[in-house]
């Protein structure tokens, strides 16, 4: 079953192409939990893996998701309810550089989510675009917050290789960003 098939029938609300997204899903969302939220048990994992699932089929009517984008769509969803949990339960302090005034998250505008949501499809598609093994490389970074000595022991790639692709990475991402005409800082 492709990908966009399994998003046209999850769209319909069809159960048959749920099941399939949970099974063809779940180990790779467990992952990206277990990675993003180390220190949580295998229950608050497992319950953190249940949510993302629950989330999509509750929002499966609104959901815009190219089908090359899936998988780094999941990820985001399942690395963004990790963080949430472990901010409520007071595990990580919230030291971002107030980016709910920066990205206007605060504005619940119809035009702000949209451009949010469009924002972080561009971002997911240029990622995707990046050559193997430097997409997932930049996703073990950025998503699953890999260090750098853990990204290259579980890789088998020099540290250093591991630096200057993760530098490669980010200017093909800035100039993929300004191409599109998207302003960042």
């Amino acid at each position: 079953m492709t990908e966009r098939r399994l998003l046209k029938g999850l769209a319909k609300g069809n159960v048959k192409y749920y099941e399939k997204l949970v099974d063809t899903y779940s180990k790779y969302v467990t992952v990206v939990v277990q990675n993003v939220g180390r220190t949580l048990s295998t229950q608050d994992i497992e319950e953190l893996v249940a949510d993302v699932f629950i989330k999509i089929w509750n929002n499966r009517d609104k959901l815009d998701i190219r089908e090359e984008c899936l998988k780094g769509y999941l990820a985001v969803m399942a690395r963004n309810i990790t963080l949430n949990k472990l901010k409520m339960a007071g595990k990580i302090q919230q030291v971002e550089l107030e980016e709910n005034e920066v990205y206007g998250e605060n504005d619940n505008s119809l035009e702000s989510k949209i451009l949010q949501s469009e924002m972080q499809q561009t971002v997911l598609e240029l990622i995707e675009q990046l050559p193997d093994p430097d997409n997932e490389i930049f996703i073990r970074r950025y998503l699953y917050f890999e260090s750098l000595n853990e990204i290259s022991e579980n890789m088998n790639i020099p540290l250093g290789t591991v630096g200057t692709k993760i530098a490669r990475s980010k200017t093909k991402l800035k100039k993929g960003l300004l191409e599109r005409g998207v302003c960042y800082e």
